[in-house]
Order: structure tokens, then C-alpha cells, then sequence
């Protein structure tokens, strides 16, 4: 992993309604993943610490998880549905969506996958890239991970300038677009249902 110094993941806090793993699972599964897989894909995020729970379940009652970490799941789903099981990768990836490689930019607030849905929400196109470097002397991997809102052609945060030393070996990008629609969805049901509606 790389030593960039990030912003605490619990600095900002958690806006919006919560969900269990069954809404988180039937995001995924609206892009095609059978949905006993998806659910098993989100217990594992979990497990390996890759998605956050908001409120951990007690006895019997399931984890309840925010908008931006079923956005997490389904970015770390698209990935593996890609061939992506290599969890130092994942790891990379779920540290692009709730951490700021540097203090947030000027006049963000909350994390990049909060900038992602709120991008998503007004229409626009958001992809997420990942770069694998290798260092030529050492041999060790470095990652860069980040979004793009491609409808303004501007990463979403100040992607890592790579050493002079890596050498690009890979490079990953993942249309967000379709993949968010559940995740809106399932924020739009929840503010409803709460007002009534």
C-alpha cells in the first residue's frame, strides 16, 4: 500500500438514511450478480474491512450501513466481477472512495465517494480509475486510485503524481454510471418511505 498521509476516515460525519445487507446486496444483484453472491460479496467486504459499518447489528438485528458504503460495495463488486480479487488492490480502492490521499481540497466536505454520488445524483458521469505501478528498484507495487467526473473531464480530488521510479503496469477503469442507479434508488426509497410518502 502506498504511505500517503490520508484524512481519517470518521472525521466527516455520516449523512443519510441506513440500510442492512440485504438493500446493499440487491444494489449489486441490479447489475446482474445473482443475489446470493452479492450478499456474500458484501459480508466479505465487511469482514476484510473494506466496506464500514455504520451501527454494528446486535444479537440477531443486521449491520446498518450509509448511502457511500453501499456505493463502496458496488465499486469493489464491478471490480471483482473484472477479475480484481487481489485485496491489496481492493484495499486501494475502498481507501480512494473514504479517505483524501492529502487534507480534502478546498471547499470538499465528506469523503470522495460522497463527491461521487452527489455527481451521480445531478446526472453526471463518474469512472473510477486505478493505476498499478511498479517500482523499478525495489520491485514493490504502488497504487493510484481515484474518480473521475467525466461529464466535466476533472478528477474528483488530486489524483498521486507517480514516482519517477514506478513504472505503469495496469490500469483499471470502472463506468460508474448504470452501477450507482440502485444505490440512488434505494436512497430515494428511504427518504420517501421516511416522509411518508
Amino acid at each position: 500500500m502506498n504511505d500517503e498521509p490520508r484524512e481519517p476516515l470518521f472525521t466527516h460525519p455520516e449523512p443519510g438514511p441506513r440500510f442492512a445487507i440485504k438493500t446493499l446486496a440487491h444494489a449489486i444483484s441490479g447489475g446482474g450478480v445473482p443475489y446470493p453472491t452479492a450478499h456474500a460479496r458484501v459480508a466479505g467486504y465487511t469482514k476484510k474491512r473494506l466496506v464500514e459499518v455504520r451501527v454494528k447489528g446486535a444479537a440477531t438485528q443486521p449491520n446498518l450501513y450509509a448511502a457511500s458504503d453501499m456505493a463502496v460495495a458496488v465499486l469493489l463488486s464491478a471490480l471483482q466481477d473484472l477479475g480484481v480479487a487481489d485485496l491489496e488492490v481492493q484495499e486501494a480502492a475502498s481507501l480512494a472512495c473514504y479517505a483524501w490521499r492529502y487534507p480534502a481540497p478546498d471547499g470538499a466536505s465528506g469523503h470522495p465517494v460522497h463527491h461521487v454520488l452527489d455527481a451521480a445524483v445531478h446526472g453526471e458521469s463518474v469512472v473510477f480509475q486505478l493505476d498499478v505501478f511498479r517500482n523499478t528498484g525495489t520491485g514493490q507495487r504502488h497504487f493510484r486510485a481515484f474518480f473521475l467526473n467525466a461529464s466535466r473531464m476533472q478528477p474528483i480530488g488530486e489524483p498521486m503524481e507517480p514516482s519517477a521510479d514506478w513504472a505503469p503496469m495496469a490500469g483499471i477503469i470502472v463506468v460508474l454510471d448504470n452501477h450507482l442507479q440502485p444505490v440512488l434508488k434505494a436512497v430515494r426509497d428511504a427518504q420517501h418511505g421516511a416522509s411518508g410518502h
